[in-house]
């Protein structure tokens, strides 16, 4: 299979994802940190994603990572709903500075090993 091809799949991908999460290339762009104009580039085959930004697009779009690279199985996590909250977290953490988003990260594992213990002493 030649490299255009496979661009021109993971593009399509790329693309699917949108439109199945109903942004548009703006929205899409603004939401993983890259310009429009990459979007245009990445969907119609001109460009390839590396693999940390498909990685990105899996986790914001909460689409599965081996489906965006190889477009085998499901497109979404099954029994996963989209949840407003977590996109409104994420547009926020755009806002914020990388030492402020790193701040926040670390709070959101130190919450995580809280709500753990709570639940070990719970059970």
């Amino acid at each position: 299979m030649s490299i255009s091809i496979l661009h021109s799949e993971i593009g399509f991908r790329i693309k699917e994802v949108r439109k199945l999460r109903k942004l548009s290339q703006s929205a899409l762009a603004k939401s993983l940190g890259v310009s429009t104009k990459y979007i245009s580039a990445l969907e119609s085959g001109e460009r390839q994603p590396s693999k940390p930004l498909l990685l990105l697009v899996s986790c914001v779009q909460d689409i599965r990572a081996d489906w965006l690279f190889t477009g085998q199985g499901e497109i979404t996590h099954t029994g996963f709903e989209p949840d407003p909250v977590v996109d409104e977290i994420v547009e926020v953490l755009y806002e914020l500075s990388p030492a402020a988003r790193q701040q926040v990260l670390a709070y959101t594992k130190e919450r995580l090993i809280l709500e753990g213990a709570e639940r070990g002493r719970r059970q």
